[in-house]
């Protein structure tokens, strides 16, 4: 069995009236989901979370926490099943500028608000993440939400 490792984020932002705002990406199989990628030789989980978020968005960010990690189990053609462990990280950006899709990777990008994002979210174990993103991202202000 072949195992993967990837990492990426649930990134936020102020939105334009205060509001939290977290970034979404349509991925291949058109499903609304967070950036992620491979760990590359002699990188870090947090390393390799930066990197892929900015080539699939065009974002940069810091790292403000971690998010903990999903696995799972999926078939990759000619490879077999994979088993695949994503670690997940909560990253702050204040970049004001949209985000750009990677062509041929990432079909579309979207700020969304909380609610917005756990609405769209498709995959059930990014839904928990992005629900622990949405405690912490509450946490970190008194606003209830704002960021």
């Amino acid at each position: 069995m072949t195992r993967e490792v990837s990492a990426g984020g649930v990134v936020y932002r102020r939105g334009p009236q205060g509001d939290a705002e977290v970034l979404m990406i349509m991925d291949s199989y058109s499903r609304w989901t967070f950036p992620k990628g491979i760990v590359e030789a002699g990188e870090t989980p947090e390393e390799a979370a930066v990197r892929e978020i900015g080539e699939e968005t065009s974002v940069t960010g810091r790292i403000e926490a971690s998010l903990g990690e999903t696995n799972y189990r999926y078939h990759g053609g000619p490879r077999g099943f994979i088993d695949k462990t994503v670690h997940y990280f909560l990253v702050r950006t204040d970049e004001r500028a949209a985000a750009k899709p990677l062509p041929g990777e990432v079909k579309e990008t979207r700020w969304c608000g909380l609610d917005e994002a756990m609405a769209i979210s498709a995959y059930a174990n990014n839904r928990e993440i992005l629900a622990a993103a949405v405690e912490l991202i509450k946490d970190k202000t008194a606003g209830g939400g704002k960021a």
